[in-house]
């Protein structure tokens, strides 16, 4: 009966939605609580390079979990994971790889997680901080990323010149006007107009309902004299008996230069002055965004931090034929899954960056826990004193996933489930009747009265 109280709550906050709505056809739902706490997703060193001449002979995963985190106060956890990589350096020359250590962004810790302990034979080595935006699908790819100093390529540079440009139509109130400009674009310019309108054409809907409706702005990029549109109008006109339709109208149409700004000020113009990300990770999260075709599509500029990886790089210098050793520690925070009675904690690694070494030798992975495996692991372990452990010869197909909870065996509350799914059919019952009711009295007392004038 876990959790029985929770979809007890709920019930009674969706019935009082409903009775405080009567006329609403989609009722309204109270908020029942979490069923999950995403935690985050951790992995090992990544090479910066394409690939590396250093081999891994073996890596040892450890995984050091007495106690799980109260999100969102993670005060007092301390798990940990260390990744311990014995190198070999395969060529006959001594080489320095810059290496990265990422931690996932996560908007319930990662700003308070504490910063890893990376070590090259026992001793600690200095680190550089830096972060990319959280938009690709793996650590393997995004750390590509990583730009030192502010991105530049053959046409975009900090000092690229940026012009704003608003584009407004006369409308009166109740109008609905498609503005369609028609593009001419030179090669020492690009522009920003959003997405979804068909090539060498920017398109906006305007309506007269207020000031800010009757314009919209776009962005050029270098020379502003070698673009140029020839723009048109169409109004929105409703039919009867078919779909309404965007029909040509004459309307006024003005267009002004409104601001004029570099790159680097259009790139920042959203970051805050404390933001943990400095300006040149910030720039290229945004810079990069913007690609070779003259049309940039849409360029994302008000950044979330949360949504930041945050990258700790270092360089390790291996002779000829020698090895090293390199061990990372860092906290590693679970997601919680509530639905589980207890709840269930999952931890994930990601295992795939190690293929940008040049070869891979065994995975010893140990987990020291006091509580139990449970669900169903990516890969097999088995039960040692104090944990779990499981060896392998190479690196295993897909990632690393495994499942704790304080009991072995925890229970999905199906109830609960049950219970949800009933409340939402009465709920949405229960809207129909206070919609439809009327129309049915209605129809009703028309019966009634025909049947007593006869």
């Amino acid at each position: 009966m876990k959790g029985f109280k929770k979809y007890l709550k709920f019930i009674f906050a969706a019935f009082a939605c409903v009775c405080a709505v009567p006329c609403a056809v989609s009722p309204v739902f109270a908020n029942s609580g979490h069923v999950y706490e995403y935690g985050v997703t951790s992995s090992g060193v990544v090479v910066r390079n394409e690939q590396s001449v250093l081999a891994v002979e073996s890596e040892k995963l450890t995984f050091d979990i007495h106690g799980f985190p109260d999100y969102p106060d993670i005060s007092g956890y301390d798990s940990t994971v260390t990744a311990e990589y014995k190198f070999v350096n395969t060529s006959e020359n001594t080489v320095t790889t810059s290496m990265a250590f990422p931690i996932d962004p996560d908007p319930h810790c990662s700003g308070e997680a504490l910063p890893p302990v990376i070590c090259v034979n026992g001793e600690e080595v200095a680190v550089e901080t830096h972060h990319t935006y959280g938009l690709y699908s793996s650590f393997y790819y995004e750390v590509k990323y990583i730009y030192d100093g502010f991105y530049e390529d053959e046409f975009y540079t900090p000092d690229t010149k940026v012009t704003e440009i608003t584009v407004e139509v006369g409308t009166k109130r109740k109008d609905s006007i498609k503005l369609t400009g028609k593009v001419t674009c030179g090669d020492g310019a690009r522009y920003m107009a959003g997405g979804g309108h068909p090539e060498n054409t920017i398109s906006f809907y305007l309506n007269g309902y207020s000031d800010y409706n009757k314009r919209a702005s776009f962005y050029v990029f270098g020379d502003a004299d070698e673009f140029a549109a020839e723009w048109s109008c169409a109004e929105y006109k409703d039919h009867l008996f078919r779909p309404g339709e965007y029909v040509p109208c004459s309307r006024s149409v003005t267009v002004t230069k409104t601001r004029e700004m570099t790159l680097k000020e259009f790139a920042l113009e959203y970051r805050e002055q404390d933001s943990v990300v400095s300006e040149t990770d910030w720039y290229n999260a945004v810079v990069m965004q913007l690609g070779d075709e003259k049309d940039t599509g849409y360029v994302y500029r008000d950044l979330y931090e949360d949504n930041f990886t945050r990258w700790y790089l270092y360089d390790v210098t291996v002779g000829a034929g020698e090895s090293v050793t390199n061990t990372v520690t860092a906290q590693i925070f679970p997601t919680r899954k509530e639905q589980y009675s207890p709840d269930v904690y999952i931890y994930r690694y990601y295992l795939s960056p190690a293929q940008s070494w040049k070869s891979f030798g065994t995975l010893e992975i140990e987990i020291n826990t006091d509580n139990y495996l449970t669900l169903t692991p990516s890969l097999s372990f088995t039960g040692k004193e104090g944990g779990y452990v499981a060896k392998l010869d190479g690196l295993p197909e897909g990632e690393l996933a495994f499942a704790l909870c304080t009991d072995p065996d925890p229970e999905l509350e199906n109830g609960g489930l049950i219970i949800l799914i009933v409340v939402i059919v009465l709920i949405v019952l229960a809207g129909l009747a206070f919609t439809l009711g009327p129309v049915i009295v209605a129809i009703v007392y028309l019966v009634k009265s025909r049947k007593k004038k006869r």
